[in-house]
């Protein structure tokens, strides 16, 4: 049988039982491709010693032997087709990705880690947020619990503690509420015989805690209305964390006594697991609140306030009844509350306040800009691949795959990498959370909460399944699309490849553009971190030690057993070799002193008026130069001060700045105004500003130091106070000679733990580390994604450009202008990509703004810097390309086309 006959009776067989379509295809692609083979055929002739005829004779026989096979090929897949289903036919497309994989594992390897490292931190990052949003909220019935905070607009006050008069008259008046329960935070000493002293973190709460919090114990029994009342019984419910630590979760625990700063406390019950949430899970123990108003400062704000709402009760409705109430007080007493308000908060927005929103908002986003980054960079890698298979996909259109079924089929070999990218991107994120605790120094809870859960897990199945999608589909469409005729004759390197030159370069400019955007938002962030670290704290941290002392009642019942202690622990600490300077404090500067207190200024206008507020501390006369603490103006504590002796009073400059008069403050006289009969005090001296707000979450307060006033040791002795050592040995060496100092004096008086100031500044910035060290992995993997973009994209266009470039080069153009045209060529996708980078960092920044602390949103130095870094990476990515371009061979790569 002829070649002809062979052909038409093939052509007749495919009419039987073939579409149109296929016929079609059949009798225009298939000869094209019979005339491919003769074509090839004649241009290798020569070598083999072939004339014309026998070179034709040749091609025919091997093109219709396979034309001979045919029939009995489409037999067979026609009887598989009906054999197998769609699951047997996934199957197939899984087996063919696993083995594309193998013999591809350079490519494989890459895009796996690409993808790894992008699923990695999403993973992390949705487990965080993973914990806000789905985790068990600490309460029983959230939508009925909310929160009640003080306001006050002219003091800039949105999240006030309440006072413990303004919680009386919202549990005695509100209609609202079906409870009203406040609670005081606070620490104690526990000590017992079995265990080693240890500080423990105790919540004081009002009775009614169980039931607006919906919580119950788990052994024992709850508060009581008889517990929760002035000089009531002191007994104490455990957290059930704190029961497990300690007491291996024994149910004999109950009735047991712990000593709390020296005071038997009789166990009753423990708490439920459900209420270790968020900060709330460092609670150890729960203790009454036994509210007295007797003995409570009236302006004192310290109360966390949480309240029910009544069945059929809306937030609107409990917020303008809590305004009148606060306006009925107002008007009771308004020296100290006017101006001041309650806000109703619904428990969903306690979760994030308006900066950590925006920070987490940033946060997902610039993520997902990472996973983009991968998915553009393995998109890249796809395309690449698809052009060097481009003769693969064109003889399997010409042997008759369906351009869906080939769609599905590369589709599924990116899915199988996703699904391995996803697998090891699981095990990252497990260990990324690990760092994260460790650099946080375990001081967030959100770190050691986190976990890679159910919602985890289907949040990475989402991305394994839906990132083909972004990285797959685009290369597999255009490689179904391929033109089998031209495919075969020229191996996509023309338009084919030209078309995917612009694909890749598309998407390398929006690779440079999220890149330089991620890369802006974390030189933002650094510059935060950067100025936070250089401010002024207004002391010297180094050669800094601190111990916290706390007097039992029971044997420092007066203020002048209290005194004795204090100037004997410090006479004896300044005889320590090695110590310069001794001295104590009520409160430690970066310790949250806490609200400011309200005080009178004599002579300073009308008792209706709202009063000023400062904070208020006691210290010893060589305090401030232990510290290091500037004085200013007037004078320092003296030894003369005595409590027989007037009483003066030392203010800070900010203090100074607000409330002196005409700026000179010496000689003016304040008392405070929560105290009725409290005794004048003279301002003395005036010291340096010390920052006393928790810096690393600095970004609500306005000012980083506020108004302070310091009373002297002698004039007011409290039982808890920090004893501070400056001194020029190390540190850590002198806490054992402290300690004998403190056992000295009193055997059973018990020190729990020494700190340097230098670990307590440290452990405030070590919170912000996390958040810091994330971006900096962000910024770091979207450059060297874009850099690996521009070099692949700029290597493949030289590729595709050898013919031209060996005609340049042939024609007399210099290896300079060469590589100009190569790196000419590249510079345009980084400029395009920058400018639009440059966009995404602004709008970025502006929602960073609030989080920002000294630093613009739209930082010169930043939005200077981070590009010209970007371009200087992007030059050398190019450069490589560029350079191999000028040692193009023009024989041999005009021989080679």
């Amino acid at each position: 049988m002829t070649n002809l006959s062979r052909l038409t009776s093939l052509l007749a067989w495919l009419t039987k039982i073939y579409s149109p379509e296929f016929q079609r295809w059949f009798a225009h692609d298939m000869l094209t491709l019979f005339e491919l083979q003769c074509e090839e055929v004649r241009r290798r002739r020569g070598r083999i010693g072939l004339t014309a005829f026998a070179a034709r004779t040749f091609a025919s026989v091997t093109f219709f032997g396979i034309v001979d096979r045919l029939p009995a090929l489409m037999a067979e897949v026609r009887v598989r087709r009906k054999r197998e289903g769609p699951m047997s036919a996934f199957a197939h497309d899984l087996r063919q990705g696993v083995r594309t994989m193998t013999t591809s594992p350079a490519f494989a390897i890459i895009a796996i880690l690409t993808l790894a490292l992008g699923i990695a931190v999403n993973a992390t990052i949705f487990s965080l947020v993973s914990t806000l949003l789905f985790s068990e909220l600490p309460v029983g019935d959230p939508d009925r619990f909310v929160f009640l905070w003080g306001t006050n607009e002219r003091a800039g006050e949105n999240r006030s503690p309440l006072t413990l008069r303004e919680v009386d008259e919202l549990r005695k008046h509100s209609e609202s509420f079906s409870g009203v329960s406040a609670l005081l935070e606070g620490s104690f000493v526990l000590t017992d015989d079995q265990q080693d002293p240890a500080r423990v973190i105790a919540f004081r709460v009002t009775e009614d805690f169980h039931d607006v919090w919906g919580i119950d114990t788990v052994v024992g029994r709850r508060f009581s209305s008889g517990d929760d009342r002035p000089g009531g019984p002191p007994v104490v419910i455990l957290s059930h964390g704190f029961w497990d630590r300690r007491f291996g979760r024994d149910p004999g625990v109950i009735g047991q006594v712990l000593e709390l700063d020296g005071e038997a406390h009789t166990v009753i019950g423990v708490l439920s697991p459900q209420i270790e949430y968020g900060s709330i899970a460092n609670v150890d123990v729960w203790l009454p609140l036994g509210l007295d108003l007797q003995t409570a400062l009236p302006g004192e704000r310290g109360s966390f306030t949480t309240a029910r709402l009544r069945t059929g009760v809306n937030v609107e409705r409990s917020q303008l009844e809590v305004a009148l109430i606060a306006s009925r007080l107002e008007g009771e007493d308004p020296a100290l509350y006017r101006g001041w308000g309650v806000r109703v908060s619904p428990i969903a927005e306690e979760l994030l306040n308006e900066e950590d929103e925006a920070l987490v908002l940033v946060t997902i986003f610039s993520v997902g800009l990472v996973l983009l980054i991968a998915c553009a960079n393995v998109a890249n890698l796809f395309m690449a691949r698809a052009t060097s298979r481009s003769r693969e996909v064109a003889v399997r259109l010409a042997l008759g795959a369906d351009r869906g079924r080939l769609v599905r089929q590369l589709m599924t070999e990116g899915l199988v990498l996703a699904i391995v990218a996803a697998s090891l991107g699981l095990i990252l994120a497990r260990g990324l959370l690990g760092v994260l605790i460790v650099l946080s120094s375990d001081q967030q809870w959100i770190y050691r909460t986190a976990d890679l859960d159910r919602h985890v897990l289907a949040f990475t199945l989402g991305i394994s399944l839906l990132t083909p999608l972004v990285f797959a589909l685009a290369p597999s469409l255009r490689a179904s699309r391929t033109d089998v005729a031209q495919a075969l004759r020229q191996g996509g390197r023309s338009g084919v490849g030209r078309a995917s030159l612009r694909s890749r370069g598309f998407l390398v400019a929006a690779q440079v553009a999220m890149a330089l955007s991620l890369m802006i938002v974390t030189g933002l962030l650094v510059r935060t971190a950067f100025h936070l670290r250089q401010l002024d704290l207004g002391f010297e941290t180094d050669g800094l030690l601190t111990v916290e002392i706390r007097l039992p009642e029971r044997d420092y019942g007066t203020e002048d057993s209290r005194r004795r202690f204090y100037e004997e622990l410090i006479v004896r600490s300044a005889a320590i070799p090695g110590v310069t300077h001794a001295a104590v404090v009520s409160h430690l500067p970066l310790s949250l002193v806490g609200p400011a207190r309200p005080f009178l200024v004599e002579g300073a206008g009308s008792e209706e008026e709202e009063r000023p507020r400062a904070q208020f501390l006691i210290a010893s006369p060589d305090y401030f130069d232990t510290l290091g603490v500037p004085l200013v103006g007037g004078r320092a504590f003296q030894d003369s001060d005595t409590a027989a002796s007037p009483r003066v009073a030392i203010v800070n400059k900010k203090w100074t700045e607000r409330y002196g008069t005409d700026g000179a403050p010496l000689g003016t006289r304040i008392r405070l105004a929560e105290e009725e009969g409290s005794p004048w005090v003279e301002v003395v001296g005036v010291v340096g500003d010390v920052i006393d707000v928790d810096i690393a979450e600095a970004s609500g307060v306005k000012e980083l130091s506020v108004p302070q006033v310091y009373l002297p040791l002698a004039q007011a002795p409290i039982a808890r106070m920090s004893h501070v050592l400056r001194t020029e040995a190390h540190e850590a060496t002198l806490a054992g000679a402290v300690r004998a100092n403190i056992r000295a004096i009193d055997p059973d008086l018990v020190v729990v733990e020494t700190r340097t100031m230098k670990e307590m500044s440290e452990e405030i910035y070590a919170s912000s580390n996390p958040i810091l060290v994330l971006f900096l992995v962000f910024a770091a993997f979207a450059l060297l994604m874009a850099s690996m973009g521009i070099y692949g994209v700029t290597s493949y266009a030289v590729s595709q450009r050898e013919q031209e470039i060996g005609i340049r080069i042939a024609l007399g153009a210099s290896r300079h202008d060469v590589s100009r045209m190569i790196v000419r060529q590249g510079g345009r996708l980084v400029l395009a990509g920058g400018v639009c980078g440059l966009a995404l960092a602004w709008l970025l920044g502006r929602l960073l703004a609030a989080t920002l602390i000294g630093v613009s949103p739209v930082d010169p130095l930043t939005f200077l810097t981070v590009p010209v870094v970007l371009v200087l990476v992007a030059f050398l990515a190019n450069y490589v390309p560029a350079l191999r371009a000028t040692r193009v061979d023009p024989i041999t790569a005009l021989r080679a086309e």
